[in-house]
């Protein structure tokens, strides 16, 4: 128990482990992909102030302190990508330059991602797009961003359209608010990347050493609080199963005693009636009363220490029964004429309805005949002179049924359940030890069947015993 429990534990955690690690490995892609996406905006904010600040700054650039306009070539688009390119030429595989869709230069020309931003600017009115590309062989985030026409803008890019504008380039005829271009900024991962690998690490050896501490506790408290007390319990049980089976052996010596020391004597006593009897014949009546009074209890004490014996050895389970084939009229009959002479003193007749197709079974006739003697003695002590008791035999399918059927006082429905139970009789009963119908049950059990009882008070009973045809397997299945 301790051991497999151990083994469900290690399988959760196993399970818990890898799920945690799946998380783990995209929280932290997540984690390095936001990190470049916050560079990439405060990059594009310093950025966007240089080039706004240069483009405001206009007029304070191309006029001198006497107030005479001169050009000196320092505008908004030369400031921002001398910027971008100082950026891109002294970091580390980071790129920023200016793209637009009709570029002035040939540096300017957007390629695939920067074209899907440009059309993302044309048909929203989200101003960034960004996405994790593969660049120039590493991993990237390439961010875009909007760059829209402002008042200042016009004077080189708005109307009239085809005009030179001071730069000497032809101006475009934009309105404020058209699409300019965009800012175009390529992140590298790896720092990140690597940041959250070394996360990922550590939260991993925290979870693992997490996990084996839990895992320590747990046997620690599992030796303590489980495998100590069942230790102990499997030793007070084994120790239980031995004076158990010291019990049932003292139990066994016991019951061979008492059947060696009751039914021989019984026996005898019963053997030694039988001979007094032939010698009464020409004694009185009170003489012969006597003899058959002696006889009668005899055979009822017998009985009644068969039973209880029976009874005892059942409870012990050292009782066996041997099947072997089976003619059921010659059990039927033995049983019969164990009891006939009950019958004939209590003026009750016995008669047989067996079936012409009654089948040869697979039983212990032994362990059967006490359960129809049983029967037939109960039938005949509640049956009254000129009653007649009936033992029947008839197949049923792929079973046989014996019945013994009486015409006496019958049972109530109320004790109709607790006349099979030990030392239980109903209501009005003719004394005995309460075990006759105890045993049958059991009996019949053990030969792989069951046993009923169908009774209304004053309407007589019948107890019904089903078998199977064949033998019973330990498992229930019947079988030759």
């Amino acid at each position: 128990m301790p051991r497999r429990f151990s083994v469900i534990v290690l399988a959760v955690l196993a399970l818990s482990f890898s799920v945690f690690l799946a998380w783990s490995m995209a929280e932290n892609g997540r984690f390095a992909e936001d990190k470049a996406l916050t560079e990439a905006r405060m990059l594009n904010t310093s950025i966007s102030s240089a080039w706004n600040y240069i483009d405001e700054s206009q007029g304070s650039i191309n006029y001198n302190s006497d107030g005479s306009y001169d050009f000196k070539h320092i505008y908004c688009s030369v400031a921002g990508k001398n910027i971008a390119n100082r950026i891109t030429n002294r970091s580390d595989g980071y790129v920023v330059r200016y793209v637009r869709e009709s570029p002035r230069s040939s540096t300017d020309e957007p390629d695939a991602f920067e074209r899907a931003a440009l059309a993302h600017f044309a048909q929203t009115d989200d101003g960034e797009f960004y996405a994790v590309e593969d660049y120039g062989g590493q991993s990237v985030l390439r961010y875009a961003s909007l760059l829209s026409i402002t008042p200042n803008c016009l004077e080189c890019h708005g109307d009239p359209a085809g005009e030179k504008d001071v730069t000497g380039a032809l101006k475009e005829g934009m309105q404020i608010g058209d699409i300019a271009g965009a800012t175009s900024i390529v992140i590298p991962l790896a720092a990140y990347q690597q940041q959250a690998s070394r996360s990922a690490l550590l939260s991993l050896l925290f979870f693992a050493l997490l996990t084996a501490t839990v895992l320590v506790v747990m046997r620690l408290g599992l030796r303590h609080w489980a495998e100590r007390p069942l230790a102990k319990a499997n030793a007070d049980l084994s120790r239980a199963n031995r004076e158990l089976a010291e019990a049932n052996r003292v139990q066994a010596d016991f019951l061979a005693t008492m059947s060696h020391e009751l039914r021989t004597p019984l026996a005898s006593i019963i053997a030694n009636t039988d001979i007094w009897e032939r010698d009464c014949d020409g004694a009185g009546i009170e003489q012969k009363q006597t003899v058959a009074e002696v006889r009668r209890n005899s055979q009822a004490l017998l009985a009644m220490v068969n039973n209880t014996i029976d009874a005892a050895k059942m409870d012990a389970d050292l009782f066996d029964v041997a099947f072997e084939e089976t003619d059921l009229v010659d059990v039927v009959d033995s049983a019969v004429s164990m009891v006939e002479a009950l019958a004939a003193k209590r003026g009750v007749a016995i008669e047989r309805a067996i079936a012409a197709d009654a089948p040869l079974i697979q039983t212990d006739p032994s362990a059967l005949r006490k359960v129809l003697v049983n029967l037939l003695s109960n039938a005949v002590a509640y049956s009254g002179p000129g009653d007649v008791v009936t033992v029947g035999v008839r197949p049923c399918g792929n079973a046989v049924e014996l019945s013994v059927v009486d015409q006496g006082c019958g049972i109530r429905l109320c004790d109709q359940q607790l006349v099979f139970e030990r030392f239980r009789q109903a209501s009005g009963s003719k004394g005995g030890s309460g075990l006759g119908l105890y045993v049958s049950r059991e009996l019949v059990r053990k030969l792989g069947g069951g046993i009923a009882l169908a009774s209304a008070e004053g309407q007589g009973a019948a107890f019904t015993v089903r078998l199977p045809a064949g033998k019973e397997d330990g498992d229930g299945r019947s079988g030759r």
